[in-house]
């Protein structure tokens, strides 16, 4: 991430600055469309389950009612009148029974083997065996609702059928129960193109309402742009102009040691840095006078110190000197009273037994000796000077 932002402009900066904005407010949009769309989804299903249980209840109400109509009339008159003219009439009463529900709530009867009853729509096949009719979907209707009806409750089967008022197919979902007593499948339905427009519709206001939303962002986000453009150019300028002022007086800071006027300056950040710069002016003024001042004595303090160095050397010289006779001194005191010592030590040491007092004075006195060897080679390692020539090694073997 550092890498990115270096060496970048605030132009620069701030373009991406916006830019990232945009990415943001166009996320934010797409965000937003999504969940609209997933909650108009939602609201379709809910719609479609809420439009099918309630037409499920519907249709299975108004066909209980039709079996409690034939188990009552069964039960009242069975036994006063032929089945036959009791079924007549049952039928011709369950017909004016009819929900018109726009042309499609009627109630129909089949017997078990699949003989049409009573059907008010399509009167032409009363008495024909329809058990094995089949819709445009291969499924033998007729034959799954009476396989639906035998079940405890009944059941729901769902199929492709003509609608009345239309005179076209249509999906369609009926409920079918029986009455055992006579092998009869009652049912009744409804269609679901009527569903399906009323989704048509929700879908055509949902896609009303995301376009007004749409709009309305893209509006409310072009206003907040150019506002953010505006504030952008302004901020843009008034920064840019402080720092074009800081850089002319830096520029002529090495002639002129001119400071910032802090009261040019727009913002705090920025005149805290012009502070700091007058500052660090000051402190360039200060070092070129002493610069200045320092040129202007330095052939005196030249000499001044060449001077002291001179006598610091004939010092140290003097010191050399009487460094070495002292030293040449010493050992030529030193060899007289070591000489002595040593001699008179071998001379006990030949004429009596040995004295451990003694043998400790002869170690101490070899050490002063080594000593002494070392000062006298140093004073005179470089006394001498060793001439190289050349040797004729023939002649030198003869």
């Amino acid at each position: 991430m550092k890498k990115i932002f270096q060496k970048q402009s605030i132009n620069q900066a701030s373009g991406l600055s916006i830019l990232l904005v945009a990415l943001l407010t166009i996320l934010v949009l797409v965000y937003s469309i999504y969940n609209l769309n997933k909650e108009h989804q939602n609201e379709i299903v809910q719609i479609e389950k809420k439009y099918i249980q309630t037409q499920k209840d519907l249709i299975r109400n108004e066909t209980n009612r039709a079996l409690r109509y034939i188990a009552y009339k069964h039960k009242k008159d069975g036994k006063n009148k032929s089945l036959k003219e009791l079924q007549s009439e049952i039928v011709d009463a369950i017909e004016q029974m009819r929900d018109e529900r726009g042309g499609t709530g009627y109630v129909f009867i089949y017997t078990f083997d699949g003989i049409n009853i009573a059907d008010p729509i399509l009167k032409k096949n009363a008495g024909k065996e329809m058990l094995h009719i089949k819709d445009p979907n291969g499924k033998e209707v007729i034959y799954e609702l009476i396989d639906a009806s035998k079940e405890k409750g009944g059941g729901f089967v769902k199929y492709v059928w003509n609608k009345p008022l239309i005179n076209k197919l249509a999906p369609k979902i009926s409920y079918a129960a029986s009455y055992k007593p006579w092998r009869w499948m009652v049912g009744t339905g409804f269609y679901l193109d009527d569903m399906y427009a009323t989704i048509e519709k929700k879908k055509f206001e949902h896609k009303q309402k995301v376009s007004k939303f749409i709009l309305g962002i893209l509006t409310l986000s072009t206003i907040l742009f150019f506002i953010a453009m505006v504030i952008y150019k302004y901020f843009a300028y008034t920064v840019s102009d402080d720092i074009s002022y800081i850089e002319n007086v830096l520029k002529s800071v090495s002639s002129k040691y001119e400071k910032l006027d802090v009261s040019e300056i727009r913002y705090e950040e920025y005149q805290q840095i012009a502070e700091h710069i007058n500052i660090m002016i000051e402190e360039i003024a200060l070092q070129k006078e002493s610069l200045e001042d320092l040129n202007a004595n330095l052939a005196q303090k030249v000499k001044e110190k060449t001077k002291k160095l001179n006598d610091a050397k004939e010092f140290a010289e003097s010191m050399v000197i009487a460094q070495d006779k002292f030293i040449k001194n010493a050992t030529h005191e030193i060899n007289t009273p070591l000489s002595i010592i040593m001699t008179n030590v071998d001379l006990y040491n030949m004429n009596n037994p040995k004295n451990s007092y003694l043998t400790k004075i002869e170690a101490g006195v070899k050490i002063i000796q080594n000593i002494y060897n070392d000062l006298s080679y140093m004073t005179k390692k470089d006394r001498v000077e060793y001439k190289k020539v050349m040797i004729d090694f023939s002649l030198f073997l003869q």
